[in-house]
């Protein structure tokens, strides 16, 4: 047989027999087309078949007559593209080359005969040929058969698709060493896919570590590197964070590749783990529990104990469990002949037991144990084994009666704290409560017991909670209590008709066995401390203002403390300093290396704080040593503020030095001083002071013999002109505890003089001591100097009247006095023009000249309008740029007249700004009232102004619009 010759072959030898000039030989050159392995078509320059094979005939289902002169989109035969679809004419391979003049290799298509229901799959190539002017003069076509090769596929395809293991193929990645790197994505079947959560699309081609958020390429590295190493497959297990799960893993190398498959062992992981730690915690439970158990094989006399049964006895494993027989010397006597008939018993006839013993360790120790057994039977109902527990109960006893010792002292304890205590059952009933709890509701802690908080009197609504108005009820904390959490909630309660705040802490009661069995609940009044808090938080931005515009010396730095961004002129008054940056800083202020990175490293961390704090960190005390040679001792504080990092420097040179003075006189009052930080004195029954401490007298700048004996509570002159006497004798007459605040005042009481050296407002807190036969014995009294808190409660209401920039009303404040003035207005019917401002384009100011800039212009503003405004007109600002006039008694030709000036005014008045000259406009909105029954509140005038004002900014800003509704 002649040997085929490859197309490659052929191709060469018609170019030779072309350069010899044989094509001629047309029989020749058939009998070269016939011996190729592949299907053979020759196409003429304009696609027509002109030649085939007997392979490309038998191929495509036709004889050579048939195919002779065809073209290429003859419906003889169908091209398909590899996945299956049909293939447009010119996407055929002979079109391709006819179209770009060049070759095209190893194309796979699909060939649809009209005959075949399966379509012959082959690897098609189409080479030009060109004649002496470099034209197409015919185009060889070859096909070579990759059916079965493509079937084979198919098969591998829908295995790697549809089995239940993960299957990945990756690729590596080298340095320029060559050494790996890491590892791409090149496969990844379904079962991968849907464990790692991920998407074909998103993964394919991508790194390890860009696939997996954690470090996977570090952790996996060593075993990539030993399958390589070694050129082996290799088996292991691992644990993959990101889907939580245990693989069975096996990784095979070749070539620059390897594939790795897994299966999911999660399940068989956590067992084996379960059973493990349920093996440890069945130790320690008996540890803990003082717990030990046992069998005994009665057929064959054999007995096992645990090895917390032999911690019981003291005894060592190693001797063994003793016989049953052997075992009287463990108990004493009354306790074996019980625990013998009990087991006698249940050998006989299976009733199970539960005795109290007494049993003797080998020291000779007396235990109080309690012994538990049952019996089993094998499948002829014959007991053949007994099993049980022992458990030493001494402890638990001991425990049990030392809890009933001090159970007086516990509840004479709760019952004189000022707190709301109280312990509940998990059905929420009240089985335990203090005198101040009671009293909240008017009764006795007798009359409580065994009732829930609402059968108590407490509001039903403040116990249940009402979603609605975002209550949450004090059920609620209860239940996540008895759930086993400790629950911190700050609640309201309703006592005595007025509404209080509460701390409160609630914590789960276990008993012996730690099963939660109720609440303990403690709560404390922070009604006072609440207040405060709010009156604080709603002046929080009046306050950063102030302080801003504060005398303290002020540096400003950036975030990084690279560079200093400003200094206060008090700054600059008080140091002499003026550097650009923190470290110029540290070398004037601190000349002293040691002494300098003493203060470096002692305020980082305080800085680092104020970066992440909302209010001010007071970093500590440091020695500034100025310009001319002086050393102020400053308090340093830093917080963050729109970005920058404010440090307030607070002098307290003079006041150090006044410490200073007084240190020697503090450390020998120190020695004296008592446990209370409040003033405090006790009476008797008929209101004379009997003792005093020290915080009183101070307070009183009195001794103690000038008070006791002569100072009687119902003899106080503050006491009765302020009305607080009804208060004081309901302490004496109905054993109620009382509280109030007073104004004290200095004054003469009881013919000695109260020597005070300034008025105070004292919180003043009275309750009663009683005797064991339930008699009055003492009140005690507590004083409390709460004048600061007083005093910063008014600078607190000065704050909030005035806007702190421009020094008009705040929109509170404004909106008040607003809401005022219209409801006289329409009292004494007369006029009321409401005029709403907004600065056009107010926010390019800030953009392109800063917010300094823009502090000006508002500043300016508010200036122009206050000075055209009448003594009676309220005028402020409600926020940003937008300001609002109310002028009452005026015609709206007038008011109109008004706004126009205000507006030309603004247009014309140049603002500078360094070296910046900055012009802007204003948008007036107007409404007017005047017998408008329509009209029932100010807030329905400040609506017509606002659509006015949005009628001026949409007509192009800088002009008057008036609503005539």
């Amino acid at each position: 047989m002649s040997k085929r010759l490859t197309y490659e072959e052929l191709e060469q030898r018609v170019r030779d027999l072309e350069a010899s000039q044989t094509l001629r030989e047309q029989s020749h050159i058939d009998g070269l087309i016939e011996s190729i392995q592949a299907g053979v078509v020759v196409h003429s320059r304009d696609g027509t078949v002109i030649r085939s094979n007997t392979t490309a005939q038998i191929m495509l289902g036709l004889t050579h007559e048939q195919m002779l002169g065809n073209e290429l989109f003859d419906p003889a035969w169908i091209f398909l593209r590899e996945d299956g679809s049909p293939m447009p004419v010119e996407e055929y391979p002979v079109s391709r080359v006819l179209k770009t003049k060049k070759p095209v290799h190893n194309l796979v298509v699909g060939i649809q005969r009209s005959n075949k229901v399966e379509p012959i799959w082959v690897l098609a190539t189409a080479i030009p040929e060109f004649d002496e002017n470099g034209h197409i003069s015919q185009i060889v076509a070859s096909f070579t058969d990759i059916s079965s090769l493509k079937k084979s596929q198919e098969q591998y395809r829908n295995l790697f698709e549809n089995t239940m293991q993960e299957v990945h193929l990756w690729k590596l990645v080298r340095d320029q060493q060559g050494a790996i790197k890491t590892w791409r994505l090149v496969e990844v079947n379904p079962a991968a896919l849907k464990a790692w959560g991920k998407t074909r699309s998103e993964i394919i081609g991508k790194t390890t570590d860009e696939i997996f958020s954690y470090n996977a390429t570090e952790q996996f590295m060593p075993i990539v590197k030993k399958i390589f190493s070694e050129g082996t497959p290799y088996k292991w297990e691992a644990y993959f964070a990101p889907t939580g799960q245990f693989y069975h893993m096996t990784s095979v190398p070749f070539g620059e590749y390897f594939m790795s498959t897994g299966t999911d062992i999660t399940d068989r992981k956590y067992a084996e783990m379960a059973l493990q730690k349920s093996e440890k915690l069945l130790s320690q439970a008996e540890e803990i529990a003082d717990m030990g158990s046992w069998e005994w094989d009665i057929e064959n006399d054999i007995a096992y104990w645990s090895d917390g049964l032999f911690k019981i006895f003291q005894r060592s494993p190693q001797e063994g469990a003793p016989q049953w027989e052997k075992q009287s010397g463990f108990y004493k006597k009354e306790s074996y002949e019980q625990l013998s008939r009990a087991v006698e018993r249940c050998v006989q006839n299976g009733t199970p037991y539960e005795v109290e013993v007494q049993a003797i360790r080998s020291d000779g120790e007396i235990r109080t144990c309690i012994s538990r057994g049952r019996a089993e039977k094998n499948g002829e109902g014959k007991i053949f084994r007994l099993f049980g527990t022992f458990n030493d109960i001494t402890e638990q006893i001991k425990a049990e009666q030392a809890l009933k010792k001090s159970e007086t002292l516990l509840r004479n304890i709760i019952n004189s704290s000022t707190d709301y205590i109280f312990v509940k059952d998990k059905n929420l009933k009240t089985i335990l409560c203090n005198q101040q709890f009671a009293q909240a509701v008017k009764k006795k802690p007798s009359d409580l017991i065994g009732k829930t908080d609402i059968e108590n009197g407490w509001d039903a609504e403040l116990v249940k909670g009402n979603p609605d108005k975002g209550i949450t009820g004090y059920e609620t904390y209860d239940l996540e209590v008895l759930s086993g959490k400790i629950v911190q909630s700050t609640d309201t309660a309703i006592i005595s008709g007025e509404t209080i705040f509460l701390n409160s802490v609630k914590i789960p009661l276990k008993d012996e066995n730690n099963q939660i069995f109720g609440v303990l609940g403690i709560s404390r009044d922070i009604t006072e401390q609440k207040k405060a808090e709010q009156a604080l938080k709603a002046s929080e931005e009046q306050f950063r203002t102030l302080v801003n515009k504060s005398p303290f010396p002020i540096v400003v730095t950036d975030t990084a403390g690279e560079n200093i961004l400003h200094w206060s002129k008090s700054a600059q008054e008080l140091f002499g300093h003026r550097p650009k940056t923190p470290a110029e800083w540290f070398s004037l202020a601190y000349p002293d290396p040691q002494y300098r990175q003493e203060v470096i490293d002692r305020s980082k961390p305080y800085l680092e704080r104020a970066q992440h704090s909302k209010i001010a960190v007071n970093s500590g005390e440091y020695h500034i040593t100025c310009r001319d040679g002086s050393v102020k001792i400053c308090e340093i504080y830093a917080q963050l503020i729109s970005g920058y990092l404010i440090l307030t420097h607070n002098d307290i040179t003079e006041r150090k030095q006044t410490e200073a003075e007084i240190q020697a006189a503090k450390e020998f009052l120190n020695t004296l001083i008592d446990l209370s930080m409040f003033g405090m004195w006790i009476s008797d029954q008929e209101g004379t002071v009997i003792q005093v401490n020290r915080v009183l007298c101070e307070t009183m700048n009195l001794a103690d013999d000038q008070i006791v004996g002569k100072y009687n509570v119902f003899k106080d002159k503050n006491l009765k002109a302020q009305g607080f006497m009804p208060q004081v004798k309901s302490v004496f007459e109905k054993y109620q505890p009382a509280r109030f605040t007073i104004f004290w005042q200095a004054t003469r009481i009881n013919d000695f003089a109260f020597q005070a050296a300034r008025d105070m407002y004292i919180d003043v807190y009275m309750f009663p001591i009683m005797d064991t036969q339930g008699k009055l014995k003492n009140v005690v009294c507590q004083w409390v100097d709460i004048s600061e808190l007083k005093n910063a409660e008014t600078k607190l209401r000065e704050m909030v009247e005035f806007d702190s920039l421009t020094q008009v009303y705040s929109r509170q404040y404004l909106l008040g006095l607003a809401e005022r003035m219209f409801m006289r207005i329409k009292q004494e019917q007369t006029s009321l023009l409401c005029m709403m401002f907004d600065i056009d384009h107010f926010k390019l100011i800030n953009d392109q000249y800063g917010h300094k800039a823009g502090d000006i212009a508002l500043i300016a503003f508010s200036e122009i309008v206050s000075k055209n405004l009448r003594s009676n007109d309220i005028f402020g600002r409600l926020g940003g740029e937008e300001f609002l006039a109310v002028v009452p008694e005026i015609s709206l030709e007038a008011g109109k007249k008004l706004a126009e000036r205000i507006r030309l005014e603004v247009e014309k008045t140049p603002i500078t700004v360094g070296a910046d000259c900055i012009t802007m406009t204003v948008s007036i909105g107007i409404s007017m009232y005047k017998n408008n029954k329509n009209l029932a509140t100010f807030d329905e005038l400040i609506e017509l102004s606002d659509k006015a004002l949005y009628t001026a900014k949409n007509s192009g800003r800088n002009r008057v619009c008036v609503d005539h509704t």
